[in-house]
């Protein structure tokens, strides 16, 4: 997920510096994670039940079946699941990456 700095209720609320932070993170973020082996990367920012701006950055891993969709593919079973050490590192290394 990624978040301006400053809580603001959508895009349209954001200075324009914001707003080109939040698109550049967003195209880092997804970049790094196709680096990592994502297929694809989703990105939605829905704003329903949060009252301040969030971008979802939502990858799909190789073995996550064609017929799933988008908003589904974090909720399927497979090799991409992790337990939270496996979490910790894999943050880690986004990290490493993307401040490369």
């Amino acid at each position: 997920m990624v978040s301006p700095i400053r809580h603001t209720p959508n895009f349209g609320t954001l200075t324009d510096v914001e707003a080109a932070k939040v698109g550049q993170t967003v195209t880092a973020v997804s970049r790094t994670l196709t680096r990592l082996g994502a297929e694809s990367v989703y990105v939605a920012a829905i704003g329903h039940s949060h009252p301040h701006l969030h971008v979802h950055v939502i990858p799909r891993w190789p073995g996550v079946d064609a017929s799933v969709e988008w908003f589904a593919v974090r909720d399927e079973p497979g090799p991409h699941r992790v337990d939270r050490l496996g979490a910790e590192s894999f943050a880690a290394e986004m990290k490493r990456l993307m401040l490369a």
